[in-house]
């Protein structure tokens, strides 16, 4: 089973090297989604910069988009979620830096997490409801 990783951004460009250094040595990631939400001008060019390079180390798919008006914290971490092709997302703020154990951590979780419904976030698995 494959995830993505949703990556929601905002003039923090700068935590981008490292958080991709350690996606990319997961093998259970096909894509690494990012979306920024109306960073400054030089961190735009800094993160676009970053990905390009990474893009080149890696097969994992790596996309990155841009919002044309600052929709806020919560508005641009549901929609860089929505923009993920994977039935599991990851949603990593992009100053958490992924832990080295990744990987493992990750197949526990998709291996005790049998229920499409579940959105995991940094501290926490939230249940929604119909």
């Amino acid at each position: 089973m494959k995830i993505s990783v949703a990556i929601p951004t905002f003039n923090s460009s700068k935590y981008l090297t490292p958080n991709l250094n350690n996606l990319i040595k997961t093998n259970l990631i096909s894509e690494i989604v990012i979306r920024d939400d109306c960073s400054n001008h030089k961190d735009i060019e800094l993160a676009d910069k970053i990905i390009k390079s990474f893009k080149k180390k890696t097969t994992i798919d790596i996309r990155y988009f841009q919002n044309k008006e600052n929709l806020g914290a919560f508005e641009n971490k549901l929609k860089v979620i929505k923009d993920c092709r994977q039935e599991y997302v990851y949603q990593l703020d992009s100053d958490n830096i992924p832990m080295n154990n990744l990987n493992n951590y990750l197949n526990r979780f998709i291996k005790y997490s049998k229920d499409p419904s579940l959105l995991y976030l940094p501290s926490k698995i939230f249940q929604f409801r119909k």
